[in-house]
């Protein structure tokens, strides 16, 4: 008469304790750099969007502003003429050279699809914009704080020269 087992063996147990930590070893370290990853992503586009304003502002000979609006988590690139840019709702966006048709506006949770970046802070002289010249030169320097969970980057514009840097 064959006996039946009511239990797992120690050595069954192990391997099952050996499994789940190489898998919390390769997954823990996945979730914890997700936060960093997606601030450095919003990072890197916002400061590629904020050279392309510098180069149609130079290869348009008009002056273009970059507008943030921390309500919407987003910012709209449009050709500066005197228009009020506190009006963020009023502003037309220049054509997105990616996508015909369309307006330059990137929100940074919906296009970028970054769920948990954030723009924490903006200021230009104490503004939520930055006004390139026809020369590519922005009017004030400043900078954008973005963030996602712990993790925090500053994109910072150098006033005349419009050098952009992330720290």
């Amino acid at each position: 008469m064959a006996r039946m087992r009511k239990a797992f063996t120690i050595i069954e147990l192990m391997m099952v304790v050996m499994i789940l930590g190489i898998m919390a070893a390769v997954v823990v370290p996945m979730a914890t750099s997700s936060h960093d990853s997606q601030c450095a992503a919003a990072a890197r586009m916002l400061t590629a969007d904020l050279e392309l304003a510098q180069s149609v502002a130079l290869a348009r000979q008009s002056s273009v502003a970059v507008v943030f609006s921390a309500d919407r988590q987003s910012y709209k690139v449009v050709i500066y003429t005197g228009q009020n840019l506190g009006d963020y709702a009023g502003l037309t966006p220049i054509s997105h050279p990616g996508k015909p048709g369309q307006g330059y506006e990137v929100s940074i949770r919906g296009e970028l699809q970054l769920p948990n970046a954030r723009v924490d802070s903006v200021s230009f002289g104490g503004l939520p914009f930055v006004v390139y010249d026809t020369f590519g030169s922005p009017m004030v320097g400043g900078s954008v704080v973005l963030s996602a969970g712990d993790a925090h980057l500053t994109v910072t514009v150098q006033p005349i020269t419009g050098a952009v840097s992330v720290q």
